[in-house]
């Protein structure tokens, strides 16, 4: 089997082989194809076989193979076809193999027959395109069958050839066979393979090596061997590194490296054509015999050699009861081991060597390695590698083991928690293997013995207790001024042994990840001593006054108990250890001992649903040093954190909580409860002065939940009373359950460590519960509670839940830990009761009436405080109703119900009153009369950022009907039916918003309902509406509805509620609103005309923008909760990226809301959860916030931790500043991260045009987006202009003869330039009226027109009424500026300096270094705009894309660029002064002499009209001038993009900067022989020498930053016209084709023929699909007489049979390959007709 890159050729014995490996895509299956061609007689044999090795069951794979080989070869003489199918079954596999062949015979010469085939093989095209151009390629010469035949095969491929999966398949084969490797070895110690594994260790082990500098911080720890001569003959090497893969396919890759398909490949690439063969010796399952040549640098030199490497490479599993672990070792040691170990020669072997060795001279290198494989879990290994390299291999056996581990690369997190599980299993099995040795038992006993002491010598004192940072975890220290020990205690939802694993894994992916973020210089696993005895070293980074501290600490763990606990002792050890690091101070090595024990609760036969382990941690830290007392024991918490990490990675809350929950509902449902008379009679009580509370006088507090009412009032001191009404989507028992539950872990964290309780158990319906409260105000004291909690059923249906403060005089457990005078006692009494409602929809449905029936918190307290205070706890209602929420589902259940009612074949669409239908005829005028909203003089408005939701969103007054309107118009993926639905029910609760304060509906039949609708605004306005709908008869599916003020729903709804509707304190308003719904496709177009009488001026603008929202309200909620991630197209990202904007517009905050709301964005973040936090900084945008993250961004798209995705996306602003296109932005940040390329291949669809939306939206926002480019670019433009102004002065106020000629020439200069932009602007500005024209023109006069079109060009600005895009004008802007000013004028002042020796003042020099640093700039963004631009990329990447993909060497082209425009002009600049010095004549004769060849050679060349469409003498005239103006401002700055074979082409442009400069020499020479009493030629020499050698070096460096594939580009001698053509006829999309009416019509009008066709061909298509360039424009620009006739191409089309779906083509058989079919007949040939 070929393993190369290309199918291997092979001519041998008179036939022609083409042998290639192909994997079918889908199947784990193997194919050879192999292809002969033999000469017999006059004729040709060509053969074809197929070997086919698959999993899929072998009636299947017979089935599918009988018709393969006919089909395929797609001949119409079935005797010229010989086909055969083998089918072979193996059952102990469960594999089918398959042999398909196929013969024909070809009346051609062999010869032929195999250049033939060799040409079609070996083509690179790809896919369909390859076989299709082969085919019409060679139809001609009439050998249509061997053409299929050899098109098929290169077809096959150049789609099926895939590397890796081939690869991965070989993988996959190794892994199933290793048991069947294993079980045949050879007996005793005569396995060679075993004993060369061995003899590898031996040569390796006990060789003293160090840490490779700089390395500490690498996934790879990488040691080297220590020799005193650095240009030693061979060092020893060591890697050591987790992959995250089983050890079984490490073990596969590492023993492949010499046969896989990508490492030949990569060989190959390095090596070229070296040799590298593999053989497999007789009766040895686990060995291979490998011969290659390599090429290896010299040690200290940089020269390349060839060696020769013969190696014997073997493996062997390791055993748990041998080598203490499971796993692999697999040796790499030379071919003389093998002859050592195999006395006797086998003469395959040595024939094998013999045949291979072509290059009989090469010396023989060494390599000698040892891999051993350790299973840390199933599916993670530890890699270690032990080598004896050459140092010129050192550098590349690094990057293989780098490379290993980033192939198999996942989440951190989930690799970290295998890990620990694996490493628990050995823990809780351990108890009988893992008894301590002595040397581990005096360790043990040392930690404790220093724990006691510390402890006897600090205890006296006693423990305080410690501020800690998680309300979960108990801290504390000991009582004294000492450093001492502290300690940390908490429960954690898991097993004993998955604590300690989690911390014994001291270097864990996470941990790393941390010290990483902390900036700590290192953190290493020293040495391994077993499963339960490691030594690890960390160096804490420290403030810059202080030096870091070392920690270097063993850790051993041991199971106690009989099991049920589990202990882990560290402490510091005085060992030296090697990080390979230079320290920015000396390292302070600091002491730490500590104990940490997890006990499990409940012991081992605990039947609870969540396991708990009980977890202390008891520890001693000396950091030594100067370090004070008190900012130890400040930082106490934070060295106890390691407790609050060890929580929150096993936290299981919500388990826990709802365990809780359920042993509580299962009591109340059991009706077993007794209740003592004082808990009946608390009840009772509470009941009653519930009631009474509802009757006293309480104020309204304002909240922010429209479904919760809240009242309160104050009585006096501390006292108050307060209520709050609010309706749940949940089942009583479960609602009061929760109410009752004092130490639900969700109360405990929304407490945040202002609220400590402790709960004591009375029964099951009774609890005692002490509080301790922090209030939020300065100087009032922390408050306790103690009160009695109760339960009980009071109805059928009802419970009531009740606090009940205990006496003021008893004594509480909680006050005995404060400090007396640190509280007050308060009391409270509160009353919950909770009644069932009918469901809705199937959904529970729970009022829940809270009572505040006494509050006082024992102290002069002011009334705002605790009104405020009130209104905060009632607001833990609405937290209670968002965690039960069930609106979605109520919602979409009477949306539906609807739908089917609107569906219903007896819905009367035709029964209407006479009113109704005079109202609906009513809503249909007026949709139509505001169809046309251009001639109405609308005012476009904003509605918060949801315009960016709509098409159309408008507003405007109607002065014949005295009234104001407003029109929205937005897409909706969604039925009609649904949409009308959703504006049906109008008061949904997916249509309430803040502002909305009450809302009703009474259904009167099925199109007809009366609406009540109040909200506030500023004001409260009041809406009684009625609301109509109707289906369209004209078209089925498409609906009107209209919502017209009604007095009937004012008399109805009146008296449906017990709250008065007509308020003193509301406005009732008269709004007229009618809905358009469409049906187009897959989605629905939807229009809202609404319409409010010149009565209601007094109405704000605001009130109406208010209802304008319902449109993208509605757009928003369909997309966010009805659209599944698999279903997100180009659009999807696009709304994505506006509803992000717009949300974090509002309120950063509200991004996790949006998150966790949306249904798709939902499934997108479990799917990649470091994208929530990517997309969060995103958004921020900080261009320098976030540059100080030097967080490495190593990880693949799997394995990225929120934090990581945090630097990724702050770095998305360097990007976008320095492009000046979003697109242009988006391009560069993808291919700068490999990850970002990798999310973009998995979610093509939406990714990319969701980054653009960002870019966009932040460019447009940001002060150095749109903003600094409008200001650097008229801050440029100003700048040269008020240089040359006040030179100007200063030669008009010179008194040296001749200076205010110079002064004149600048002014006329700049009076030439804003002619030439007023004359650019009135062309490009031609069809627009006279007012745009003079806002133009008063931007070129104000010198800002430079600003304005690059932010034009930012913000991706269209208008199809301009002749040329932006981009096109600001280049021809740039363009006159340099012709008309900036060159002129650095030749003026260039020239003034060699003339005016009284003018050589510093004014004068930085003028002109600002002339030509301006002129720098302008040159390299007219190129880097240009090449960077993804669109121009896409369309010609034959010639855009010189620049590199990566940021920083975009940077330095940039620069290179400048520094190229200004040295070139500098140059020519002073040696036109010096011509002009001698003889203005001279300079005149030069320019006409080269402008005069350019003409010429480009008139010979036929390429001499310029590429803008135009006609007639307009075009003579217009290729004149442009292609002048180009030629000297090449001449002068030697912009690269000119190089473009529309203007001078490649050669033309390079020879051009050779004579240049030639000339300027020349120049010299002139000026030296006809001045004589001038400047020394000696001083222009140098100054001339310095300029053209720093161009020549900045050249250079500039064509070796560029990419090098197109280094041809400045050689190229391609006209314009050939160029033109080759962009369409090689155009590989249509958009891209359709440029071509965007050029010149001399252009493209030799293949008018083909453009025609193509149009025919296509435009049928366009007009259904309605591409995004198939646009108004693209069809004004295309000569009538191209135009198609589309009613005949739809009558050819119906003749024709032609389907206009587009068929599926599956690539996982080989038998659904769609041919060409040369006889069928396509549009054009009717059109030929």
């Amino acid at each position: 089997f070929s393993s190369s890159s290309s199918v291997t050729m092979l001519h041998k014995f008179g036939k022609f082989d083409a042998v290639c490996a192909l994997p079918i895509p889908n199947k784990r299956a193997f194919v050879l194809l192999r292809m002969t061609a033999e000469e017999i007689g006059e004729s040709t044999m060509v053969s074809l076989e197929k070997f086919e090795e698959t999993l899929e069951p072998y009636e299947k794979a017979k089935k599918r193979l009988e018709s393969f080989l006919p089909g395929a070869l797609n001949v119409t003489k079935q005797q010229d076809i010989e086909a055969s199918i083998t089918l072979h079954e193996d059952a102990s596999l469960l594999i089918t193999h398959v042999t398909a062949r196929a013969t024909t015979v070809v009346e051609r010469e062999k010869n032929s027959v195999i250049t033939k085939i060799q040409s079609a093989i070996s083509r690179k095209s790809g896919g369909d395109d390859g076989f299709v151009d082969g085919f019409q390629l060679n139809a001609a010469t009439g050998r249509e069958q061997l053409i299929t035949f050899c098109a098929m095969v290169g077809t096959m491929y150049n789609r099926f050839y895939a590397p890796k999966e081939v690869d991965k398949l070989r993988a996959f084969n190794f892994i199933r066979v290793i048991p069947d490797r294993l079980a045949t070895t050879f007996d005793g110690s005569d396995d060679p393979q075993k004993a060369a594994i061995s003899l590898a260790a031996a040569h390796l082990s006990n060789v003293a090596i160090k840490r490779v500098k700089n390395t500490v911080n690498d996934e790879i720890a990488k040691f080297v061997s220590v020799a005193s001569d650095s240009n030693a003959a061979t060092k020893t090497i060591k890697a050591v590194g987790r992959v995250d893969v089983s050890a079984a396919s490490v073990l596969a890759e590492v023993y492949s490296q010499f046969s896989s398909n990508i490492s030949s490949e990569e060989h190959q690439q390095t090596n070229g054509d070296a040799q590298r063969r593999v053989f497999y010796p007789e009766g040895e399952g686990r060995a291979q015999l490998v011969s290659l040549v390599e090429k290896v640098k010299s040690p200290g030199l940089r020269v390349v050699r060839k060696e020769l490497y013969e190696l014997y490479c073997s493996w062997d599993a390791m055993s748990e009861e041998v080598d203490g672990y499971k796993g692999f070792k697999c040796c790499i040691v030379p071919k003389k081991t093998y002859d050592d170990l195999h006395p006797e020669k086998d003469k395959q072997v040595e024939l094998f060597f013999r045949e291979n060795l072509k290059e009989t001279s090469l010396p023989n290198g060494v390599w000698e390695a040892l891999y051993t494989i350790q299973e840390l879990a199933p599916n993670v290994c530890e890699l270690t590698l032990l080598a004896k390299v050459s140092p010129g291999r050192i550098r590349s056996t690094f990057a293989k083991v780098e490379s290993l581990q980033a192939a198999f690369r996942r989440n951190g997190k989930e690799v970290d928690e295998e890990i620990r599980n694996g490493l628990a299993a050995i823990i809780e099995s351990s108890s009988a293997r893992h008894n301590l040795n002595e040397n581990q038992l005096n360790f043990v006993n040392e930690v404790k013995k220093t724990m006691r002491a510390t402890a006897k010598e600090t205890g006296e004192y006693g423990w305080i207790k410690v501020n800690s940072p998680s309300p979960f975890v108990e801290m504390s220290r000991t009582h004294s001024d000492k450093v001492a020990l502290s300690s940390a205690k908490t429960i954690i939802d898991c097993r004993p042994a998955q604590v300690i694993a989690w911390n014994f894994d001291y270097c864990s992916r996470e941990r790393m990840r941390i010290s990483a973020e902390e900036e700590n210089p290192a953190r290493i696993c020293v040495e391994k001593r077993g499963e339960n005895d490691s030594i690890f070293a960390t160096i804490k980074r420290f403030p810059l006054v202080l030096s870091d501290r070392l920690f270097v600490v063993r850790q051993i763990w041991r199971m106690t108990d009989e099991g049920r606990a589990c202990e882990l002792y560290c402490a510091s050890i005085p060992l030296d250890v090697d990080f390979g690091i230079r320290q920015r101070t000396k390292t302070t090595r600091a002491l730490t001992h500590f104990l940490l024990r997890a006990e499990l609760i409940g012991g081992n036969n605990s039947k609870s649903a969540v396991a708990q382990s009980k977890v202390e941690l008891l520890q001693f830290v000396d950091p030594r040093g100067f370090i004070p007392k008190w900012v130890v024991k400040m930082k106490l918490p934070q060295a106890l954190g390691v407790v609050i990490e060890a929580r929150d990675e096993f936290k299981q809350d919500e388990a826990v909580d709802r365990t809780a929950l359920e042993l509580i509902i299962a009591n109340m449902n059991s009706a077993n409860e007794t209740y003592t008379e004082e808990e009946d009679s608390i009840v009772s009580n509470l009941m009653i002065q519930g009631k009474r509370t509802s009757l006293s006088k309480l104020e309204h507090v304002p909240t922010a939940d429209n479904f919760l009412r809240v009242q309160a009032n104050y009585a006096g001191g501390g006292r108050g009373l307060g209520k709050g009404t609010i309706t749940l989507d949940s089942t009583v028992e479960e609602l009061a359950a929760n109410e009752y539950l004092a130490t639900s872990r969700d109360m405990t964290a929304r407490f945040d460590g202002k609220v400590e309780r402790d709960v004591a158990k009375i029964s099951n319906h009774a609890q005692i519960v002490e509080q301790v409260r922090k209030l939020d105000v300065p100087g009032l004291r922390q408050r306790t509670f103690g009160f009695k909690v109760i339960w009980k059923k009071v109805g059928d249906g009802e419970y009531a839940v009740v606090h009940s403060s205990l006496p003021v005089d008893s004594e509480l457990k909680i006050e005995a830990k404060l400090k007396k005078g640190s509280y007050v006692r308060a009391t409270i009494q509160t009353l919950a009761h909770f009644q069932t409602l009918p469901a809705v929809n199937g959904v529970p449905q729970t009022k829940l009436t809270y009572y505040m029936i006494e509050v006082d918190m024992a102290g002069h307290i002011p009334k705002p405080l605790v009104n405020l205070n009130l209104a905060s706890f009632f607001s833990n209602l609405s937290v209670l109703r968002a965690r039960y929420d069930k609106s979605l589902q109520i919602d979409a259940e009477e949306r539906n119900k609807l739908v089917d009612v609107i569906l219903a074949d007896d819905n009367p669409r035709d029964k209407f009153s006479a009113d109704e239908a005079a109202i609906l005829a009513e809503a249909a005028n007026s949709l139509d009369e505001y169809n046309d909203i251009a001639t109405l003089s609308p005012e476009t408005i904003r509605l918060d950022g949801l315009e960016a939701f709509t098409s159309c969103c408008v507003i405007g007054k109607d002065a014949t009907k005295k009234q104001r309107w407003g029109k929205v118009v937005t897409r909706i993926r969604a039925s009609p039916e649904q949409v009308l639905a959703y504006l049906l029910v109008n008061n949904s609760r997916c249509r309430m918003s803040r502002e909305d304060l009450e809302k009703e509906m009474k259904v009167l039949n099925d199109h007809r309902r009366y609406t009540f609708h109040r909200f506030k605004t500023g004001a409260v306005f009041d809406l009684f509406s009625l609301l109509l709908w109707k289906e369209e008869e004209e078209e089925m599916g498409d609906y009107t509805v209209c919502s017209v003020p009604s007095k009937e729903a004012l008399r109805e709804l009146s008296e449906l509620s017990t709250s008065n509707k007509l308020h003193k304190s509301t406005k009732l308003i008269e709004l007229a609103e009618y809905y358009k719904i469409q049906a187009e496709g897959n989605e629905t177009l939807v229009t809202h005309l609404l319409t409010i009488p010149d009565s209601h001026w007094h109405l704000p603008v605001s009130e109406l923008q208010f209802f304008m929202r319902t449109l993208p309200q509605m757009s928003t909620y369909f997309w966010r909760h009805l659209y599944a991630l698999h279903e997100w197209e180009e659009l999807d990202g696009v709304f994505f990226g506006k509803l992000l904007m717009y949300t974090h517009a509002v309120k950063s905050s509200n991004l996790a809301d949006l998150w966790q709301g949306t249904e798709s964005l939902k499934v997108l973040g479990k799917k990649y959860p470091w994208l929530e936090s990517f997309v969060g900084v995103l958004c921020e945008n900080k261009l320098l916030g976030h540059l100080s993250r030097s967080l490495p961004l190593k990880s693949n798209l799997d394995s990225i931790t929120p934090q990581e995705g945090k630097v990724l996306g702050a770095r998305f602003a360097p990007h976008l500043a320095m492009n000046l296109v979003p697109s242009a932005a988006v391009d560069e940040y993808i291919l700068t991260y490999e990850s970002l390329q990798e999310l973009e291949g998995r979610e093509k669809k939406w990714f990319r045009p969701f980054l653009g939306v960002v870019a966009a939206d932040l460019l447009a926002k940001e002060p150095w987006g749109l903003k600094l480019r409008l200001f650097l670019g008229a801050g440029l433009s100003i700048v040269d202009v008020a240089t040359d102004i006040f030179m100007s002065w200063t030669y008009f106020t010179s008194e040296e003869d001749g200076a205010a000629q110079f002064g004149v020439s600048i002014l006329i200069m700049l009076g030439l330039s804003l002619v030439c932009q007023t004359v650019i602007v009135i062309f490009q500005h031609w069809k627009k009226d006279i007012c745009l024209k003079l806002r133009e023109l008063a931007f070129v006069l104000s010198f800002v027109k430079p600003g304005v079109d690059a932010m034009r060009v930012s913000s991706e600005f269209e208008d199809p009424e301009l002749r040329v895009d932006v981009m096109t004008e600001l280049i021809c802007g740039r363009m006159v500026k340099l012709f008309a000013e900036g060159i002129p004028g650095s030749i003026l002042q260039i020239y003034a300096l060699v003339m005016l020796t009284s003018n050589r003042t510093g004014s004068a020099y930085f003028s002109a270094a600002v002339s030509l640093l301006t002129t720098g700039v302008m040159g390299a963004t007219i190129c880097y705009d240009f090449d960077v631009n993804p669109t121009k990329r896409l369309n010609n990447p034959e010639f855009y894309g010189y620049i590199s993909d990566d940021a920083s060497m975009r940077g330095l082209t940039f620069f290179l660029l400048m520094n190229n425009s200004a040295l070139v002009l500098a140059t020519r600049a002073l040696a036109a002064s010096l011509l002009v010095i001698v003889d203005p004549t001279y300079l005149l004769a030069a320019i006409f002499i080269d402008n005069g060849l350019y003409f010429l050679q480009k008139i010979l060349r036929h390429d001499f009209i310029y590429w803008i469409p135009s006609s007639g003498i307009v075009n003579l005239v217009i290729s004149f001038f442009v292609r002048l103006v180009v030629k000297l401002v090449v001449d002068f700055t030697g912009i690269a993009q000119f190089r473009h074979p529309y203007e001078m082409g490649g050669l033309y442009w390079s020879l051009n900067m050779v004579v240049s400069n030639l000339g300027c020499w020349a120049s010299v020479y002139v000026y030296s022989s006809n001045i004589e009493d001038g400047l020394e030629e000696g001083s222009l020499l140098r100054i001339l020498g310095y300029l053209t050698g720093l161009q020549a070096l900045n050249f250079t460096c500039f064509l070796l930053a560029i990419k090098p594939e197109y280094l041809h580009t400045f050689t190229s001698t391609e006209t314009g016209v050939s160029n033109g053509q080759q962009q369409f006829l090689g155009g590989k999309s249509d958009a891209a084709k359709s440029a071509v009416f965007t050029r010149n019509e001399a252009i493209w009008r030799p293949i008018k023929e083909e453009i025609s066709t193509w149009l025919v061909d296509n435009w049928l298509d366009w007009n259904r699909k309605k591409p995004e360039w198939f646009s108004e424009k693209f069809r004004a620009s295309i000569p009538e007489d191209m135009l198609p006739d589309i009613e005949n191409l739809e009558g050819l089309r119906l003749q024709s049979g032609i389907s206009t779906q587009n068929s599926s083509d599956s690539s996982s058989s080989l038998s659904t390959f769609n041919y060409y079919n040369p006889g069928s007949d396509t549009i054009s040939s009717y059109r030929s007709r």
